[in-house]
């Protein structure tokens, strides 16, 4: 199959599961919202967050590896290396998640307030089967297979919002909602796991070895993208989380968090297409170098700017009418953050591509020197900002 082809079949079946993602993520949010009000989804919200924080070293940077050496692997026919590198690195962040998880939890029972701590612990547990969910995604990623992803992501979606809705409709509280998501998480991550598997079918094959130097890049690779996705989050990913429940209240960390995760999705249309471009990049490079990269990376930057551009303009128009009718007039202080979160993701969007190219030619110790520094003026921007204007300053910042 042809790079042009094999592109448009990838992001076709990467735009399918990413509306399967989107409609679900949607409306578990609305229920959410309407079923809890500010205050406790604020909490939720910081629960998941704090998920999402322990990430960072429960995956140790695994799912861009698999998808970056498989896909090299693929590109250059070597099918013994495709089933080590699935093999290791699975099995390194298993145990990793498991570490991580139960550390958190421990801290969570002896550190963490009455208040907040069975919240936070669950956002704990929540990690085990979303870092295999995102390394068994770096799998099938990896391996082009965005059918089988596809699949995935929906009936991982329609899990999700079945267990959400049945704890909507019980009356559920705050634990019941977390207990939701956790089931919903466990299920996608199950589903994955089973695609993965069969998109490696000797995945349990454990007499292969890895030649040194590969193990070596890999390591490396690894090692960076960890340190960029601790920074990544600090710049892209909700750091200003931490302010606004520190200092603004649980309401204005729901509004910023619907607002961002709102933001997140229509930024993930454009991942339809950048999603697609590490694999099929780093498949080039493993077959001819840094060769005939420029073509690929220039048509996927036209087509993100196609759908994007319209989209949120559109959504920043439209921004106040829809919050109060999606999740209540409680809400409707949230439609100046998602307007100006919009005219941000008009510009940032854009960085996805440039990552994933720099993933693909190993060359991404050149965002660490970028990020670095402006992780740092970011973090001192949301310090600032929030302390003055809450959840509104949290999204200039």
């Amino acid at each position: 199959m042809r790079t042009a082809e094999k592109a448009l079949r990838n992001a076709f079946f990467s735009l399918l599961s990413l509306t399967a993602q989107m409609t679900a993520s949607l409306l578990t949010t609305a229920l959410v919202a309407r079923s809890l009000g500010p205050q406790l989804t604020g909490t939720y919200s910081y629960a998941l967050w704090f998920a999402s924080v322990l990430l960072v070293p429960g995956n140790l940077g695994i799912p861009s590896t698999l998808t970056r050496f498989l896909a090299e692997a693929v590109g250059s026919d070597r099918p013994e290396n495709v089933r080590a590198i699935g093999l290791r690195l699975l099995s390194v962040q298993v145990k990793a998640a498991l570490v991580v998880a139960t550390l958190s939890v421990v801290a969570c029972f002896w550190i963490i307030p009455v208040s907040n701590r069975t919240p936070l612990m669950l956002g704990a547990l929540i990690l085990l089967p979303l870092a295999l969910r995102e390394s068994t995604n770096g799998v099938l990623s990896g391996m082009q297979r965005y059918d089988k992803l596809a699949r995935v992501n929906l009936f991982g979606s329609l899990a999700m919002m079945a267990s959400v809705s049945v704890a909507y409709m019980s009356g559920g509280g705050l634990l019941w909602m977390l207990a939701a998501n956790l089931i919903g998480i466990v299920i996608s991550a199950g589903l994955s796991y089973r695609a993965a598997r069969s998109a490696l079918p000797l995945l349990k094959d454990a007499s292969i070895q890895l030649p040194a130097q590969t193990q070596v890049r890999i390591r490396h690779f690894a090692t960076v993208v960890m340190y960029l996705m601790l920074v990544s989050m600090v710049l892209w990913q909700r750091s200003e989380l931490f302010f606004l429940n520190r200092f603004a209240g649980a309401a204005q960390v729901a509004f910023f968090s619907i607002a961002f995760s709102l933001t997140s999705k229509l930024e993930d249309l454009s991942a339809s297409i950048t999603s697609t471009v590490l694999p099929l990049t780093a498949e080039q490079f493993g077959k001819m170098g840094g060769n005939n990269l420029g073509p690929l990376l220039s048509s996927a930057t036209k087509y993100v700017l196609m759908v994007m551009a319209p989209l949120c303009i559109w959504t920043a128009v439209a921004s106040g009418p829809f919050v109060r009718w999606m999740f209540g007039v409680a809400f409707a202080g949230m439609a100046p953050i998602l307007q100006l979160l919009m005219a941000g993701l008009a510009v940032s969007h854009l960085a996805a591509l440039a990552t994933a190219a720099c993933y693909a030619t190993e060359r991404h110790l050149f965002l660490a020197k970028l990020w670095t520094p402006l992780a740092i003026t970011n973090l001192a921007l949301a310090w600032w900002l929030v302390m003055g204007h809450a959840a509104f300053g949290a999204a200039i910042a």
